[in-house]
This record gives structure tokens, sequence and C-alpha cells, in this order.
């Protein structure tokens, strides 16, 4: 519940104590899914040194005996690589992938490949997910619409933000964790108003992102979507003030392609 309501402190500490008791009581499943939610959030936050501490944990009690019937944790050296801008063992990841049959996020493969410069095989990508989420008896990921929205602006195209606006009302709203209807979808909607110039769905999601903290949803900070909200309504203190806080955030985590990101955004105010 504290995830839900983006309190990471507590959300942390009660991951944690719900950690050790299923631990104590060899109860896998109540584990499998406080590890989930601990490591959820610590992607959310960018917290490598915590995330690192969470995998020790988890190697440690499962050579205590405890069953974890996830491999949910495993996704953090993935995030870490991403964030610090190893793109090779991102690589590596997606390789891996695809060739053990196991399930990742192709929009995100998309948004890696688009941010390297490969932007056949990143639409090639984005086309995928479409046709997914065409299919009738497939569910609208709040991510896929968040995801489609980003490479139409990396793409510099209103292609897939378009195809991302249509799939908005059909989009999945809950999840456990919460960030679907509190982050991704604002998130979603604040992209797509950027690259289709919709100031008036611009003003909505920057109503809704108002009270959302510092985070990171699908690889982007918070606040750099924030100021590029901003500075499309040609509000330019408050996409600075934006960009700076995600600067400085990226900066504190290591965060290298993002903050290269948010500096190139920066520069481009007047």
């Amino acid at each position: 519940m504290s995830a839900r309501n983006l309190n990471f402190d507590d959300a942390r500490s009660k991951s944690d104590q719900a950690i050790n008791l299923a631990a104590q009581v060899g109860d896998s499943n109540s584990a499998t899914l406080a590890f989930e939610t601990a490591a959820n959030l610590n992607w959310t936050t960018c917290d490598l040194e915590a995330d690192t501490r969470l995998r020790a944990l988890k190697d440690r009690l499962l050579a205590d005996g405890l069953r974890l019937s996830t491999d949910a944790v495993e996704m953090g050296p993935f995030f870490a690589n991403w964030f610090r801008g190893n793109s090779s063992e991102v690589r590596n990841y997606f390789d891996h992938a695809r060739e053990n049959n196991l399930p990742f996020p192709q929009t995100l493969e998309a948004l890696y490949l688009l941010e390297l410069g490969e932007g056949e095989k990143g639409r090639e990508q984005l086309d995928n997910v479409v046709h997914y989420a065409d299919a009738e008896e497939n569910p609208v990921l709040g991510h896929f619409v968040q995801g489609m929205a980003w490479g139409s602006f990396l793409l510099g195209t209103t292609q897939y933000a378009e195809l991302a606006r249509r799939m908005l009302p059909h989009a999945q709203r809950s999840d456990m964790y919460g960030n679907t209807e509190l982050v991704t979808i604002p998130m979603a909607e604040a992209i797509i108003a950027v690259v289709l110039g919709d100031e008036e769905l611009a003003a909505q999601a920057d109503e809704k992102l108002r009270e959302v903290p510092q985070l990171v949803s699908f690889m982007h900070t918070t606040s750099r979507v924030k100021g590029l909200v901003a500075r499309m309504i040609g509000n330019g203190e408050k996409a600075r003030r934006h960009f700076q806080d995600a600067i400085d955030f990226c900066e504190s985590r290591g965060m290298k392609p993002e903050l290269a990101w948010s500096y190139s955004d920066m520069s481009e105010l007047v």
C-alpha cells in the first residue's frame, strides 16, 4: 500500500519486514511477492546499491533453503546496466532472453535500440507491440502506451504517438504497485501531448504529475517529462527547474544516458 501511495521509505521498510517474516516461517509465496515489491521499488527509485543488497539477501536465503518462484530480482543487473549506459550488457540481456524464450517487454528493447540510433530495428519492435495490442484477446498494458509515445519522441515522428493516443482508452490502469494509474499513464499522456502539440492533454498530464515525486518510469525520470511538458506550453522557468531536478537526480544515481538527455533538453530552452 505504501508503494501504491508513492511513499517509498515506508514501502522499503515494510517490504524488508515482509521478506524477513516470510523467510522465518518458510513462506516462499509471500517471500516471492515481497522480493518482487522490493525489486520494483529499487528500480523505480534507481537505488542500485539497495538492489545489490537485495540480490545478495536473495542468494543467502536460497542457500539457506528458501524456495522462490520468480527470477524478478535478477532484472536488477539489467536495469543497472541501462542506467549506467553499459549498452553491450543490455544487448546481452535481450539476446539471452530471446535465445532462451524468456519474456521481456519489447517496448523496452525498442527504446534501447532507438536511443542507440538503430531506427529500423526500433520501429520493428514498436510495430510488434502494435500488432500484439491490436489483437482482441491481448491486454493493452500501460507501458505499451508510454513506450510507443517515447518511441515517437525519439524518432521525431507523430506516428507512434497517434497510436499511443488510440491505445489510451483501452490501457489497463491497475497493477499491484499502483504505478500504472499514478505514474505510467500520466507520463504517457504527457509525452503524447509533447509529440502531438496537444496543449489540452499537456495541461491534464501536468496536473496529474504535479504530486508525483522524483522517480524512474520506464527508464525516464518524472522530472524530465514534467520539464518537456512545461517547455512545450512555454513555461521556460518551470521547465528549467524540472530539467535541473532531473540532472541532479541522474548525477546522484549515475544514470549516464538519461543525464545526457536531460542536459540536451535543458540546452534547448531559449
